[in-house]
C-alpha cells in the first residue's frame, strides 16, 4: 500500500483486495495463489488468449456481444478456490471502514466503472450483456494490472456458467410473469442505504447469509424463489457481495448433487443431466430497487 508521504495515492481497487487478502488467516497467500492458478487455467483452455489486460478486455466483449460464448473453463473459480477457507467477514467489514474516506485513496477509475453497472442495476430492466458490453468499455487495459477486476472476470464467467449462458434479468416493475409468481414463500433478502442485510425482516450478517439460502433451498428445492432488494444508497460491493453470497450457495448444492446423482462435476454433464440439476435448484432470483 502507498504510504501518506508518497506522491500517488494507492488505487482504491488495490485496497480492497488488500482487505480481503488480510481477512484472511494466511493474509492471502492461499487466494493469491489460486487467483494465478485460475488465470492459468484460462490461458491454457483458451478462455484469454494471454494474460495481458488487452486479452481480458476482449474476453468481456465477446461475452457480451455472444450468448452462445463457447470457451467455457472446466470449472468456476468458485470451486477453484474451494480449498483455500473463508474469509474472515467481520474482519474484512472492519477493514472496508476505511474506505468511507475515499480522498485518502485514487478511486477515480472505480467510480467511474461502479456509475456504468449501477445505471443499469438502477434500471428496471437489468441485462448483463449491456453492463459486460458498458465495462469492456470503460475497463482499460491497465485495470487488469489488479487482482480486483480479474476477479470480477472470474465472477461473471461462473455466472454465465451458472445457468449455460441464460441470462438473468430483472423483472420490470408491470413484468405479468413476475406478478404470477407466488412469493409467499419465498426467501427475501432485503439490503437498505446503510448497507444492513434483512432476511424476511429480520437482521443477518453477511457471513449468516450462505447457511440460510442454503437451508432454505434444501427444504423448498424446485419450489424456491429468492428476492433481493436493495435502495439507491445500498453500496455496489455490498449488493454484489450479498448476490454472490446466494449464487455460490445454488452453485455449491447444484454440484454435490451432480455427484451424489451421476459421480460427476458439473462440468461434465449432459445437457439433459444439468437440465434436471437445474430444475432441483433453480436460479429463481428477482432483484428490485425499490426506491
Amino acid at each position: 500500500m502507498v504510504t501518506s508521504c508518497s506522491p500517488e495515492k494507492a488505487r482504491v481497487e488495490e485496497v480492497i483486495m488488500e482487505c480481503i487478502y488480510k481477512s484472511y488467516d494466511d493474509n492471502g497467500r492461499a487466494f493469491k495463489k489460486a487467483i494465478q492458478g485460475y488465470e492459468t487455467l484460462l490461458v491454457e483452455q483458451n478462455i484469454i488468449k494471454d494474460k495481458t489486460g488487452k486479452s481480458y478486455k476482449e474476453t468481456l466483449m465477446a461475452l457480451a456481444q455472444d450468448n452462445n460464448f463457447k470457451n467455457r473453463p472446466s470449472i468456476s473459480f468458485n470451486s477453484f478456490i474451494g480449498d483455500i477457507g473463508s474469509l474472515d467477514s467481520e474482519s474484512y467489514l472492519e477493514c472496508q471502514k476505511t474506505l468511507i474516506d475515499t480522498s485518502n485513496y485514487d478511486s477515480s477509475r472505480f467510480t467511474i466503472i461502479n456509475k456504468v453497472v449501477e445505471k443499469h442495476m438502477t434500471s428496471s430492466d437489468l441485462n448483463i450483456n449491456l453492463i459486460l458490453s458498458d465495462n469492456g468499455t470503460s475497463l482499460t487495459e491497465e485495470d487488469f494490472d489488479f487482482d480486483y477486476y480479474k476477479i470480477q472476470t472470474f465472477k461473471i464467467l461462473d455466472l454465465f456458467e451458472l445457468d449455460r449462458g441464460l441470462l438473468r434479468t430483472l423483472p420490470k416493475a408491470n413484468d405479468e410473469s413476475s406478478k404470477e409468481k407466488d412469493l409467499s414463500n419465498a426467501l427475501h433478502i432485503y439490503i437498505d442505504e446503510k448497507n444492513t442485510v434483512f432476511i424476511n425482516d429480520e437482521k443477518y450478517d453477511l457471513k449468516e447469509v450462505r447457511k440460510t439460502v442454503r437451508n432454505y433451498y434444501l427444504e423448498n428445492t424446485s419450489e424456491s424463489i429468492v428476492t433481493l432488494n436493495h435502495k439507491s444508497g445500498t453500496s455496489y460491493a455490498e449488493y454484489i457481495a450479498v448476490q454472490n453470497e446466494i449464487t455460490n450457495t445454488i452453485n455449491s448444492l447444484r454440484e454435490k448433487l451432480a455427484l451424489k446423482l451421476y459421480k460427476k462435476d458439473l462440468d461434465s454433464l449432459t445437457r439433459e443431466e444439468h437440465t434436471i440439476i437445474r430444475e432441483k435448484y433453480p436460479l429463481n432470483l428477482i432483484e428490485k430497487n425499490l426506491d
